[in-house]
């Protein structure tokens, strides 16, 4: 059996990524299975991994603005 990968899939998941990869793994199955046979798997966790990172971000501008910090 072989594999089809797309060279568009080698974008970095990161650590909120990877965790959510164990998480859908562990809880999603079906959606897991389906993720790597259309070739989306790493684009997918990639996506999951960059918007995590901008609500962190986010979050924390809003806290240093409550706070009055200033960098």
């Amino acid at each position: 059996m072989s594999c089809i990968t797309n060279r568009k899939e080698n974008r970095p998941i990161g650590l909120l990524g990877q965790r959510h990869k164990h998480y859908i793994r562990e809880h999603k199955r079906a959606f897991y299975a389906t993720l790597p046979m259309s070739g989306k798997l790493n684009s997918y966790l990639a996506g999951i991994n960059k918007q995590a990172q901008e609500i962190f971000s986010r979050l924390v501008e809003q806290m240093a603005e409550r706070e009055g910090v200033i960098d």
